[in-house]
């Protein structure tokens, strides 16, 4: 298991030193990350969110009820991981990145990644089951600290 000491001891489980890599490419990073079980998806701040959809491809910025999510050509799916510090890499799978058509039929995919205020600062990121889905996660009391490892 690879543990990553809380950051901060505000009641989440919050990590820091994250970055994103989207398609072999790194956008953004040095940023913290609440792993929470409780949020269906991933959130990152709408600055940031909007910096990584600009290196996807035919990416395009939701409006009205989806506001503050993007979406993708269904059949060029980004590949997506996280990681923390010069820790290993965790992708989310292709199933787990693509939250579905934007409306039956379409060529168009929401992503599983949305902008969103946390309102912790601007470079709060929340991981929820889209990304837990894909690693072995630990909460650590003890060694105050979130893990990961690979699943089988």
């Amino acid at each position: 298991i690879e543990y990553h000491k809380l950051s901060s001891s505000t009641g989440f489980w919050l990590i820091g030193n994250g970055s994103i890599s989207v398609n072999g490419e790194t956008p953004v990073s040095n940023f913290e990350t609440i792993i929470d079980s409780g949020t269906t998806i991933m959130y990152g701040p709408p600055a940031a969110v909007k910096t990584v959809y600009a290196s996807v491809n035919g990416s395009k910025a939701l409006d009205g009820e989806l506001e503050g999510l993007y979406s993708f050509p269904c059949d060029s799916i980004p590949e997506v991981s996280f990681k923390w510090g010069t820790g290993n890499e965790w992708s989310i799978s292709a199933d787990n990145i693509n939250f579905g058509q934007l409306e039956e039929g379409s060529t168009e995919c929401v992503g599983a990644l949305g902008g969103e205020d946390l309102g912790l600062g601007d470079d709060v990121w929340l991981l929820g089951d889209s990304f837990m889905k894909n690693v072995y996660t630990t909460f650590s009391f003890s060694k105050n600290s979130v893990g990961f490892a690979t699943l089988k």
